[in-house]
């Protein structure tokens, strides 16, 4: 949000990584006009701010499933984000969400048409980038477009303070239950030990491979042209915590005080309180916080 909210070109800010691979911003004191656009962006430094458009009373959740069982089997859970976009889609808009590009690198990527929106299925266990997205989001919305921008919680609210919460008659912000996020480094020299362990090139990555072991397990699976590797080395490192970022070890998103419209996460629980709806093909838990949320669904 800092460094989109820089108005000096070039960019006064620009993220550099540190030892671990964390991107920091970085202020260029012979660029920076001391205009303090960075500080009002920040919501880390304002404190999180109130916006408008909260749901009154109590907030309504919902265990979802995609009908289309084969679709959501390549999701990560039951399908709910694809239903999402699938809707922003058909009524000509935009969707902005995290994708795996060529190099495996996680990024937030712009998304107008179908079958693009495939890129977006399935959970990316490190920490994206999102490099000039929150600028194009500015520049659709101001068109007129319909945008749907889906991430973690601090992306979120990152956009929002960035947009200082305009813009929002045509936002929807859908965000997950997030455990924390890798970093990218880390991510890099794991794909670099498989490739030489395995000498060959890697052809796709699924963090967490639901079709051949099912929702309730968490295996990453490594393709080598058309051999299929599993582990759960990565799995390990990621449920350890000893990979994340430091932020996220005091995260103020970790409860329901969120300023999202809707909350997705695997809707855990369920094989408890409702096993006859668990057919280990993954489930969505959807939580409407806001009024904009209940639109989308027709409450």
């Amino acid at each position: 949000a800092c460094i989109s909210a820089c108005p000096t070109q070039p960019k006064a800010m620009n993220f550099v990584e540190n030892e671990e691979g964390f991107l920091y911003p970085q202020i260029d004191e012979d660029r920076c006009i001391h205009c303090k656009a960075c500080e009002r962006a920040c919501f880390y430094r304002q404190g999180i701010v109130d916006w408008p458009d909260k749901l009154s009373g109590e907030k309504i959740s919902f265990a979802i499933q995609m009908k289309d069982a084969h679709t959501r089997l390549h999701c990560q859970s039951g399908g709910m984000s694809s239903l999402l976009v699938n809707a922003i889609l058909s009524k000509g808009g935009i969707v902005y969400g995290c994708i795996l590009d060529e190099h495996f690198d996680a990024v937030y990527n712009r998304i107008e048409a179908k079958p693009e929106d495939e890129k977006l299925r399935g959970s990316k266990y490190v920490q994206a980038s999102t490099n000039g997205i929150y600028e194009s989001v500015k520049s659709d919305l101001k068109k007129g477009s319909i945008v749907l921008f889906l991430g973690t919680p601090c992306y979120t609210e990152g956009l929002l303070s960035y947009l200082h919460g305009k813009f929002r008659e045509n936002l929807l912000l859908v965000d997950i239950i997030c455990h924390g996020v890798p970093s990218p480094k880390l991510w890099r020299d794991f794909l670099s030990y498989r490739k030489n362990q395995e000498g060959k090139e890697i052809t796709k990555v699924n963090f967490r491979d639901k079709q051949h072991f099912g929702w309730h397990s968490h295996v990453e699976s490594i393709w080598f042209g058309d051999k299929r590797r599993s582990s759960t080395i990565y799995t390990t490192i990621f449920y350890s915590h000893l990979a994340l970022r430091h932020s996220c070890l005091v995260c103020p998103f970790t409860s329901t005080n969120r300023h999202s419209d809707i909350t997705l996460s695997d809707c855990w629980g369920l094989e408890k309180n409702l096993p006859s709806f668990d057919d280990n093909c993954g489930t969505s838990l959807a939580i409407v916080n806001t009024e904009t949320g209940r639109k989308w669904f027709n409450l």
